[in-house]
């Protein structure tokens, strides 16, 4: 079970595949911190063409490719929104394919797809869809 947000509720969902790709991959360790103190942080480790769910500093929604992100990208989490500070690429080895309905769950607390490849990357819209509505009422996603 990972936590999700699909339709205006976080909740628990159970994992419909977890599919361990082998060999040498090119990571990213994106490491961000708190926009509200500055002193909490959170990182996550992704392959660069794994689909971020973004934030301008109009809180408008984009969707990057890891390898795309910039430090004044912003990246919703559990705990509010955090702004990235530090990408490092690093090479590690296997990959792992997780697939869950909506295709985006929170890891290490950090609301990201699990959208890995630009063919897996229209399960996402509906989910954005949503999303978009919920920003253009101003909503913050942490208070769903």
């Amino acid at each position: 079970m990972v936590l999700v947000y699909n339709r205006k509720q976080k909740r628990f969902a159970k994992v419909l595949k977890n599919i361990k790709i082998e060999g040498k991959h090119e990571f990213y360790n994106i490491k961000m911190k708190s926009i509200k103190n500055n002193v909490n942080t959170k990182e996550i480790k992704v392959t660069g063409e794994h689909v971020m769910i973004t934030f301008d500093k109009n809180k408008e929604i984009k969707l990057v490719n890891a390898q795309d992100l910039k430090g004044n990208d912003f990246i919703e989490t559990d705990d509010g929104l955090y702004q990235i500070y530090e990408i490092n690429k690093e090479f590690n080895d296997n990959k792992y394919n997780l697939i869950v309905n909506g295709g985006v769950v929170y890891a290490n607390g950090i609301l990201v797809s699990t959208v890995c490849s630009k063919e897996q990357a229209k399960i996402i819209k509906p989910t954005m869809e949503e999303w978009k509505k919920f920003q253009e009422n101003k909503i913050p996603l942490n208070t769903l």
